[in-house]
């Protein structure tokens, strides 16, 4: 292979690859609003709050808040966390090419690049505007710096979990190494900006952990150990699979895994297992940091097989190009026109159709809330912890809500399910006029059918109707 090759090729590919990323430009997933909403009043009235001058604790990233409040621009909202995340995007890209090209070789370099960026869950993710990128950036610092040994192994560490509170066990653990090691200085170091921001929430907000928390995670059970592990393994790609087996293989029965890529093996397992202790709902997103791993241990643990890792990077190449062509992109590209249709819309009816004090009861907040610019009462608990009651059906947290409300206030409520009027007459001492219903298409990859967002106005029965109704009975 000439040199001059040696030299063009990389950074065509790179651009080829980073560019490929502006095909999602437009997905601005739900969750990507909820940021937004914080931003906004974040840049503001400096408060992390959902709702106006209530700072809650309902956003997964403190380190990508704080960088989203700093840049918004209310003329131009999606300009600044699309143009951030491109920029991380191929950051991480060009790094990762300089770490697995010197580690590996060119053409194991190459073929990572590929493995790594033609991934559809990567790729969908890059600029969603969300906190992805930046952990999937410090996933792969952390990477470089784990395996070479590098001095500033504290701050992708010590940042990871700033990014993704799951990834706190990656932080705890290389601290736990690192301490093992004989090198107590930069374990220390690795968890202080953790634990710095855990003591300024606890202050802030009163608590240690998000409420994404206990939102996403449904405890321990046979039943939702299963479902995370089984999401977890649809979400991988051959070549992350081949990865954990090979390398457990290799530890397990020729014992010949070397120190950093047991290492890393360590990292992606604890992770799965953290899924399944917690029977946490994962998303593709929630994975996307594990990528940089699995690819790096898959060239390490084939490196003396080339021509089976020939044919796992072609076979993985070929269904992640299969994914993406027949379910990730179509499913992505109906999710953004039913975004516009349905939850930018009913924000959008919901501040020209109510008053200004109207409060309105959401399953997602996110592109309701922040096109209304209404009071939000998250079922969720995401704004408020102390709503959200696992067991406890919805018409009860509404008509509790209602009940010790103000009279004169209106309040609305937008259901989510795969039939229409579900709520209607559902909850008690409450009328529920149904106003109307939108479908939405794919707001899951897999998805069969439309979920219908139906649109409510809630008014309290009076006491002299409730006896009207019970003498009719």
């Amino acid at each position: 292979m000439s040199l001059s090759w040696r030299r063009t090729a990389p950074p065509l590919l790179l651009c080829v690859l980073v560019f490929s990323s502006l095909l999602y430009l437009s997905f601005c997933p739900d969750d990507y609003y909820i940021y937004q909403q914080y931003a906004r009043n974040l840049n503001q009235t400096g408060l992390p709050a959902f709702n106006s001058g209530e700072p809650s604790y309902g956003f997964t990233s403190p380190l990508w808040l704080g960088l989203l409040g700093l840049g918004f621009q209310p003329g131009h909202i999606h300009f600044f966390p699309k143009l951030l995340s491109f920029l991380l995007y191929a950051a991480a890209a060009w790094i990762f090419w300089l770490f697995s090209s010197r580690r590996f070789g060119f053409s194991a370099g190459i073929m990572g690049l590929l493995l790594m960026f033609l991934n559809p869950w990567v790729w969908r993710w890059s600029l969603s505007g969300m906190e992805t990128t930046a952990a999937l950036l410090c996933a792969v610092l952390f990477l470089y710096a784990w395996t070479e040994n590098k001095t500033w192994l504290w701050l992708p560490l010590g940042l990871l979990p700033l990014l993704r509170p799951e990834l706190l066990a990656w932080t705890l653990a290389g601290a736990g190494l690192l301490a093992w090691r004989k090198q107590p200085a930069r374990a220390l170091l690795c968890v202080l900006p953790a634990a710095a921001w855990f003591v300024a929430a606890r202050l802030i907000f009163g608590q240690w952990f998000p409420n994404t928390a206990h939102a996403k995670a449904a405890g321990f059970s046979l039943e939702a150990a299963w479902n995370a592990l089984e999401k977890t393994v649809l979400t991988l790609q051959p070549v992350d699979i081949a990865a954990l087996v090979l390398a457990l293989w290799a530890l397990a029965v020729s014992r010949r895994l070397e120190k950093p890529w047991r290492d890393m093996l360590f990292f992606c397992l604890i992770l799965v297992l953290l899924f399944a202790a917690q029977g946490v709902k994962v998303h593709t997103r929630y994975l996307v940091p594990l990528f940089p791993l699995t690819v790096a241990l898959f060239l390490a643990t084939t490196r003396q097989y080339p021509r089976l890792r020939r044919g796992l990077v072609a076979a993985s190449i070929l269904v992640s190009l299969i994914q993406a062509a027949i379910w990730v992109y179509p499913a992505t590209r109906d999710y953004i026109q039913s975004e516009k249709r349905v939850n930018l819309y009913i924000g959008r009816w919901l501040k020209q159709n109510t008053s200004r004090n109207a409060r309105v009861f959401l399953w997602d907040i996110g592109a309701i809330a922040f096109e209304s610019r209404r009071r939000i009462i998250d079922l969720n608990g995401l704004v408020d912890s102390s709503i959200f009651h696992r067991n406890e059906p919805f018409p009860q947290i509404v008509a509790r809500q209602i009940k010790e409300a103000d009279p004169q206030i209106p309040f609305y409520f937008v259901d989510v399910d795969y039939k229409q009027r579900r709520a209607e007459g559902a909850v008690p001492g409450t009328k529920t006029e149904f106003l109307f219903s939108r479908p939405f298409y794919h707001m899951f990859i897999f998805q069969k059918g439309p979920l219908y967002y139906s649109v409510y106005r809630l008014t309290k029965k009076t006491d002299k109707v409730e006896e009207l109704s019970s003498s009719e009975k």
